[in-house]
């Protein structure tokens, strides 16, 4: 079996170490590329209903949680000279 972030056995997610994490966010491009390639652009668009996203919205999302948020917090991580404590929340 193949092990991604939502792969579950018996309806629990599978939990991965930091280094299979990394492996699998270092193939999510290709990965990604894979599963879209080939799609029509109305395929890209179709947007199901129940108010889910189309898959190029998906992607836009995808781009903006890698850039906007991972991208700005690890160069945060970089100068940072202590971490952030963890909150008790």
């Amino acid at each position: 079996m193949q092990i991604t972030p939502t792969t579950k056995v018996r309806g629990s997610v599978i939990a991965m170490s930091p280094k299979e994490t990394t492996a699998v966010l270092k193939r999510m491009p290709e990965t990604l590329q894979k599963h879209v390639a080939g799609l029509m652009e109305a395929q890209l668009r179709f947007q199901p209903e129940g108010g889910y996203f189309s898959v190029l919205e998906n992607v836009y999302r995808l781009r903006g949680i890698e850039i906007d948020g991972y991208g700005v917090r690890l160069q945060h991580l970089l100068v940072e000279e202590h971490l952030p404590e963890k909150s008790a929340n």
